[in-house]
């Protein structure tokens, strides 16, 4: 991306609690604000199921990834 180039590269909105979709619309809000939406949305635990039709309905990535998973991945590349 060029100094003049004013797009804002994409990012993806990690979370460590269950997401319900007062949480996706918030983030919306916030994002569409500043003029970057996320390509993917993470937690380590779950989201609600009208928080993920809303997801999809942007065509906005998301998974559930156990923080244990994500721990010991990180325990792994230590190694």
């Amino acid at each position: 991306m060029s100094k003049n180039d004013t797009k804002k590269p994409p990012s993806i909105e990690v979370k460590t609690n269950y997401v319900h979709a007062g949480v996706v619309r918030d983030m919306f809000k916030k994002r569409e604000k500043a003029g970057v939406m996320p390509v993917g949305m993470v937690t380590t635990d779950r989201f609600s199921d009208p928080a993920k039709k809303l997801l999809d309905e942007r065509g906005v990535a998301w998974a559930e990834i156990p923080e244990s998973e994500i721990l010991e991945s990180e325990k792994s590349e230590k190694e």
